[in-house]
């Protein structure tokens, strides 16, 4: 296991927050200092971080959480937002205990305006084979269009329509526009000031050297961004086009006045993509939630409300 990877299950922050650790010169294995990320860790070695023993945790932890709108899927958020793990943590007294052994993380993602079942484990194994597009997972949801949806249009979907994915930015754009890359940070994009303040291997590097720091709208953060003292070019706005694969879409109710009520089942997870489906044919999502993910079924928890779920719940048949 690497040493990054193995300081986070041990609840010492994120794997990016785990290496600053490790290059400060802060951990030790069996008495030596180590500062190479590459480091593997042996069960059978001694890992201390300022002096301390440090252990893996080993007990997995799953749960289900009704997660209510206007919450943000992600461990903190800089903006300082209620997040899902702010809801988990404010839990029964007899739970703190177990909770504050584990590091939990949230299994695929919700936006801010969306509600449902979210999943949330520290088992790292379970959560990328749920995540993984391989595996098809189906989730299902329940959307409130603007305006009834007719039978033709559900055709439509559920076959499949070409929507757009965030721009591809190329390296040396425009002043304010951010190298969408997969090292990026989520804020960094779309970000309209980005200020160099550090380079590691040059100004040439164009701000692709990993220890790189920029300012955006006024906060550092480590990332991959563009370099603003370059050139001001065009503004490239090039989208990229997918084809949604297809997908069940039905009336969730056969009662008359109710053609807006839309049930769905998909297997795909990309961002916003649901309501960017409807947006291909003129109708806006006014609420959207998910009852069902796998074989977890929200049930009658209600928003803000969770519950501890066992791995067979989870996986089904897996």
């Amino acid at each position: 296991m690497r040493i990054n990877k193995f300081l986070a299950l041990c609840r010492l922050g994120s794997r990016r927050g785990a290496e600053d650790i490790i290059t400060a010169g802060r951990v030790k294995i069996n008495g030596v200092t180590v500062t190479n990320l590459a480091t593997d860790i042996a069960d059978t070695d001694t890992v201390t971080v300022d002096g301390k023993p440090i252990a893996a945790q080993t007990e997995k932890v799953y749960i289900m959480l009704n997660k209510p709108t206007g919450t943000v899927t992600t461990m903190n958020d800089p903006q300082g937002r209620k997040t899902v793990t702010d809801i988990i943590y404010e839990n029964p007294k007899q739970y703190r205990e177990l909770l504050g052994k584990v590091r939990l993380f949230p299994v695929g993602r919700l936006d801010y305006n969306t509600g449902g079942l979210l999943l949330l484990t520290n088992d790292g194994e379970l959560a990328n084979r749920l995540i993984h597009p391989g595996t098809e997972t189906e989730k299902v949801y329940i959307a409130v269009t603007d305006r009834p949806i007719n039978e033709n249009e559900l055709v439509l979907l559920s076959s499949g329509v070409v929507i757009k994915e965030m721009p591809r930015v190329p390296r040396g754009a425009v002043s304010g526009y951010v190298a969408q890359r997969r090292t990026t940070p989520p804020l960094l994009r779309g970000a309209t000031s980005v200020e160099f303040t550090r380079h590691t291997q040059g100004p040439a590097c164009g701000g692709q050297g990993t220890g790189c720091r920029c300012k955006i709208h006024g906060r550092t953060q480590r990332g991959v961004a563009k370099d603003s003292e370059r050139k001001p070019q065009k503004p490239f706005t090039a989208y990229k086009t997918y084809k949604t694969a297809p997908a069940v879409f039905e009336y969730n109710d056969k009662k008359p006045g109710t053609q807006h009520i839309i049930r769905i089942t998909i297997h795909e997870g990309r961002n916003r993509q649901i309501r960017k489906m409807f947006e291909t044919i003129g109708a806006e999502v006014k609420q959207l939630q998910r009852i069902a993910e796998g074989s977890l079924r929200l049930g009658n928890l209600k928003p803000g409300e969770w519950r501890f779920v066992r791995r067979n719940e989870v996986c089904g048949k897996q």
